[in-house]
């Protein structure tokens, strides 16, 4: 895969820097979709959604709440090393995510474990075959710009709901000693 082009750009992000006078734990949500696009014969996009939000677990009290979309556009080379290196480029998506929010949230809150978490490799597998399958699809799809607005309003929504990717943790206030 040949990478055209790739932005990046944060829609939303907010913290609530009082979170920890009222609250103990929060669960935190983090969300990917990423629906790809034929733009022209050769060349198409990679749009990428991340969310991430951070909330009480009783009350849903939002103390950080990020999102992210990514747009990187590419030209196919071999299906099964071009579904490898997209989910490389996903997984840098994520990681960038969650260092950003560390290093403009978290670090603040030294009393905070930030959630450290491994995918399963059956769920990386599953993803590898899903990412192959959804390049071979797309290689043989009409160009988007080819597409009515119904068909393209469609093709979005279908891909969303295929490709989102719902990630649960829960992180605890650590209690300071001495």
């Amino acid at each position: 895969m040949i990478i055209l082009s790739q932005t990046t750009n944060i829609l939303f992000y907010s913290v609530n820097e009082g979170y920890f006078d009222k609250h103990n734990e929060a669960a935190c949500d983090t969300s990917m979709s990423y629906p790809w696009q034929r733009i022209t014969k050769d060349t198409f996009s990679l749009n990428c959604n991340l969310s991430l939000s951070a909330k009480d677990s009783k009350d849903e009290d939002i103390f950080i709440e990020y999102k992210s979309r990514s747009v990187i556009v590419v030209k196919f080379e071999d299906e099964e090393k071009d579904a490898l290196q997209a989910l490389d480029i996903l997984e840098g998506l994520r990681v960038s995510m969650l260092s950003f929010i560390e290093n403009n949230s978290l670090s603040y809150y030294s009393k905070l474990l930030a959630p450290q978490y491994d995918v399963p490799a059956e769920i990386v597998e599953d993803n590898r075959i899903r990412m192959k399958a959804n390049i071979a699809q797309i290689k043989n799809a009409t160009a988007f710009e080819d597409q009515s607005d119904d068909e393209k309003r469609m093709h979005l929504r279908i891909q969303k709901m295929i490709n989102n990717t719902v990630v649960k943790t829960v992180i605890n206030k650590i209690e300071e000693k001495g």
